[in-house]
């Protein structure tokens, strides 16, 4: 005797129907991980009678949308997965670049602090053909006539570039160096020199040291006398553990600071001078400054310097006192 099939309707979908759409959503949810996918015939069995209970939704009417939302699920995957390749790209691009980024300027730090000869006759070259061209002008900055000789004639590589030259050298300041392109002996035989702007760096820190220190004590902290209206500092009171210096860019040794009179702090050259008159010959006599031995074997000027002379009893460079 066989059983009368059972139908079970869900609003008009036979048993049979019901399974197979209830069945088609869960491989629509499956698509879209939403569903854990099943392990045995005994859970895709109990999904199908789970199913059933759904008795008011009508899957042949709302059919259309599972296939709707496939679409639209393939179409966004799609653009995610462009955005992500993309993203991936960028990504690379970025990393690239800061790594790039930083080993270049490591590099271009080092090239930037090295005082190259050919760079110094490239800049020497362009203001000779700037003076021809101009009637004996020089392109340099307007400065006070009162700065100090060695600071008083920076090149201005404004009326150099592109005309003379193509751009400054990685080692000026103008280009992110610790040079100062200067002019020197104007009037007579311009020649291009560095200034290195390293020693002017400790100079300002010295300066609000002091200034910090007058500000409350009204003079600065005198030691000794070096010469007639020259001193050195006691460097503790003004914070120091030891006496500040700079590195010579003349010798690499270290020079130490003196003060005037007026506060004013300038490095202290002797040392470069003392080694200088013994290795060159030279004519200098006392009352001649005799920085100029220093310019005339290097690339630089003792910037803020105080003039020196020869002593005429030891022959040795003295503070050039009037």
């Amino acid at each position: 005797m066989s059983k009368k099939r059972r139908s079970v309707h869900v609003t008009g979908v036979s048993e049979n129907v019901d399974r197979h759409r209830l069945d088609g959503v869960y491989v629509y949810f499956r698509r879209l991980h939403l569903l854990k996918p099943l392990q045995s015939q005994d859970e895709m069995a109990s999904l199908s009678v789970g199913a059933r209970r759904l008795h008011s939704f009508d899957f042949r009417r709302h059919h259309h949308h599972f296939r709707r939302i496939q679409r639209t699920d393939t179409a966004i995957g799609k653009k995610v997965g462009k955005m992500k390749r993309i993203a991936r790209l960028l990504l690379s691009c970025i990393c690239l670049a800061l790594l790039s980024g930083c080993l270049y300027p490591q590099e271009r730090l080092k090239q930037n602090q090295i005082p190259y000869k050919d760079q110094v006759a490239a800049v020497q070259s362009a203001v000779d053909e700037y003076r021809k061209a101009t009637g004996g002008l020089l392109p340099i900055k307007t400065r006070d006539m009162n700065t100090p000789m060695y600071l008083k004639y920076p090149v201005d590589f404004q009326k150099l570039v592109p005309r003379y030259m193509q751009e400054p050298p990685g080692n000026a300041y103008e280009s992110g160096g610790v040079f100062q392109y200067m002019i020197i002996d104007a009037e007579t035989n311009p020649t291009v020199k560095l200034l290195d702007l390293r020693l002017a760096e400790r100079i300002r820190d010295l300066k609000l040291r002091l200034s910090m220190y007058t500000d409350k004590h009204k003079y600065p902290p005198f030691q000794d006398v070096v010469a007639p209206g020259v001193f050195t500092l006691d460097y503790k009171k003004l914070g120091y553990k030891e006496p500040p210096y700079v590195v010579s860019p003349f010798s690499g040794n270290n020079l130490p600071f003196v003060i005037d009179g007026n506060g004013e702090i300038y490095i202290d050259y002797r040392s470069d001078l003392y080694a200088a008159l013994k290795k060159y010959p030279h004519h200098y006599k006392p009352g001649d400054d005799i920085r100029p031995i220093l310019t005339d074997h290097s690339l630089f000027v003792p910037a803020y310097s105080l003039p020196y002379t020869i002593d005429a009893k030891t022959n040795e460079p003295i503070f050039f006192t009037k």
